[in-house]
């Protein structure tokens, strides 16, 4: 299947005009969602709830900033297919593209808002720059890794149209069922195995590797992880999408 660049870049930056049209500084509001969001949690978890972790707003930025790029792609990507029929059926354009298109544009607004927070932070939380030279990886898995899932819930939400409306639920619950506003040792051991079964919380470790505990071992470790997630996804999206492609274009 191919999935034309031009295509990819044209409808990206038809994102991007979009998200920006009729705002007074459009990409600034966009980037400050994310800025704020930090510092309202910051503020919430470190000083009213006295969440004890050893330097706390780097730890919060490692799973935040994942957590808003995974939530924003499967939030959007999942009625893309239903909310773009007409445009699928009157012209020959890869259903693939519109979903990466989607994904880049909140990838170049997260990007942004990442640095921005990472000045400061950094600043109060000195860490080693040369780690940020492996991020480029991690960050390829979860492009990757939202991309495949996406894919596959926009193709089933074709056919159970209430599937959007259960993703909002179920990234509403993971938000709080996954350690990233808190330390896994906030978990009772005999639970901690259940985050074998969290994806989200397997895409998010390398971040949190790199940036909380930066040591390689670990890094290296909590990587493949997140890469078999990326493969199983990956082929989930693949196989439910052969199966129902040539039905797909029926139920739009």
């Amino acid at each position: 299947m191919q999935i034309p660049a031009r295509q990819i870049l044209q409808l990206t930056t038809a994102n991007l005009k979009a998200r920006y049209r009729n705002t007074w500084s459009g990409f600034l509001w966009v980037v400050m969602n994310p800025v704020l969001m930090f510092g309202a949690q910051s503020y919430a978890f470190k000083f009213i709830m006295n969440i004890q972790v050893e330097n706390y707003l780097l730890f919060l930025l490692s799973g935040l900033i994942p957590w808003i790029f995974i939530s924003q792609n499967l939030e959007m990507g999942t009625p893309i297919f239903v909310n773009s029929g007409r445009l699928l059926k009157s012209f020959p354009l890869n259903p693939l593209t519109l979903i990466l298109a989607q994904i880049l544009d909140n990838l170049i607004n997260t990007t942004v808002a990442f640095f921005v927070i990472l000045v400061p932070v950094f600043v109060l939380h000195p860490f080693p720059l040369e780690n940020l030279l492996y991020l480029p990886i991690p960050v390829v898995f979860l492009t990757l890794t939202t991309f495949f899932l996406a894919w596959f819930l926009s193709t089933l939400n074709v056919f159970f149209r209430d599937i959007k409306f259960i993703v909002t639920f179920l990234l509403q619950v993971s938000f709080y069922m996954t350690p990233i506003f808190y330390p896994i040792a906030f978990i009772d051991e005999q639970y901690r195995w259940l985050l074998t079964f969290n994806p989200f919380y397997l895409m998010i470790t390398p971040f949190r590797a790199l940036l909380e505990v930066p040591v390689f071992s670990d890094y290296l470790w909590q990587l493949g992880l997140a890469g078999l997630i990326m493969i199983i996804s990956g082929l989930m999206a693949f196989i439910f999408w052969k199966v129902k492609r040539n039905v797909v274009y029926f139920y739009l």
